[in-house]
């Protein structure tokens, strides 16, 4: 699941990554190009990434490929293939995977489809928590966020054309995300209704993928300036400027800081949760826009334009670096799993553990 869990923490407190220079442990290729909307996701020993048209599954261990598949139907227009364009994410024995104009849910163990929800365009967004998953796109007359039975693939509910929020995070019964209408406002709607609980017009500047993480009832968004706001009415608990006005970030936070990776200029950031105030500065000097860092016991794991560099997390100081120079500037978001860490770079997928 993106950045670990519904509420988008990015944080496993009871995980170990490799804290020294690791080495490769395997690498698997990709089908084809890289889809554009996508992330890694381990469970069970397997690791579940996706291409531009094909999901593959890979054995954890040692990389071979258990399955793949790219029937995923066809454009109701011109008879073309699918594009995968959000997930996957896990739902038990389930793989939730949204393709241009429908939301699948595949059989995890073999890749076939167990049922499919017919949208009318691409799906912006894609949020599971317990057993719905909520997704935004053009549905019937105009855009809106929809409740969907994960089970069944049934509707539980959708909002009125133009209302609702792309769904961005989970916590405590509200889906929060950017507002359907896109004018800059974070919202968060009921999760059991889809009625408005609040709006907050912050001037946002990241588009409807990036988007907040939740933490002790705080909300954790933006760019320029960052907020911190109320989960239950959405008002302020501080703000502070970083300087980094139109970067899109997805912020990640333990409960003590909050970890945000600039993709721009390759800079890491920590601020004290409670206050806003820098913890801690790095300087990278390459990142990857679209990618946010994962944090597993005391390391943060950040996605730079040719590999990962992983940082102790109380003070910034480099653990280790590594870079793969052949590989498209295009790394996604890292994952960590059973001491190993994860990186899809472009088509190429790493794994890559101490020695």
């Amino acid at each position: 699941m993106q950045r670990r869990d519904p509420a988008r923490t990015g944080y496993a407190p009871d995980v170990d990554g490799p804290r020294k220079q690791p080495e490769v442990r395997w690498r698997a290729t990709l089908s084809d190009d890289r889809a554009t909307r996508t992330w890694l996701v381990c469970s069970a020993g397997t690791v579940y990434a996706a291409s531009d048209r094909t999901i593959h599954a890979f054995d954890a261990t040692t990389g071979e490929l258990n399955w793949q598949t790219s029937r995923l139907g066809t454009l109701p227009w011109g008879d073309r293939p699918t594009r995968v364009e959000t997930g996957p994410v896990l739902d038990g024995e389930r793989l939730l995977v949204g393709s241009s104009v429908s939301l699948y849910a595949l059989d995890r163990t073999r890749g076939r489809t167990r049922w499919e929800y017919k949208t009318n365009s691409s799906l912006d967004e894609t949020l599971r928590a317990g057993d719905t998953v909520y997704v935004s796109s053009f549905v019937g007359t105009g855009d809106r966020l929809v409740a969907i039975d994960t089970r069944s693939g049934l509707e539980r509910w959708r909002t009125s054309p133009g209302e609702g929020v792309h769904p961005n995070a989970y916590a405590e019964g509200y889906v929060v995300g950017p507002v359907i209408e896109g004018d800059g406002s974070l919202s968060a709607v009921d999760a059991t209704t889809g009625a408005t609980e609040w709006v907050r017009n912050l001037h946002l500047d990241s588009s409807r993928r990036g988007g907040p993480c939740v933490v002790n009832d705080t909300v954790y968004c933006g760019t320029e300036p960052v907020y911190a706001l109320n989960l239950d009415d959405g008002t302020t608990r501080w703000s502070t400027s970083l300087g980094a006005a139109g970067e899109e970030v997805r912020p990640i936070s333990d409960g003590s800081r909050v970890y945000l990776s600039f993709g721009d200029t390759g800079r890491v950031v920590a601020l004290d949760a409670d206050t806003g105030d820098t913890s801690w500065s790095a300087e990278l000097g390459s990142g990857v826009e679209e990618s946010a860092p994962a944090l597993a016991s005391d390391t943060l794991y950040v996605g730079l334009e040719h590999g990962v560099a992983a940082l102790d997390a109380s003070s910034g100081e480099q653990r280790f670096r590594v870079s793969y120079p052949e590989s498209a500037n295009r790394t996604d978001s890292p994952i960590i799993a059973g001491g190993t860490l994860y990186v899809l770079l472009d088509r190429t997928l790493y794994a890559l553990g101490e020695p």
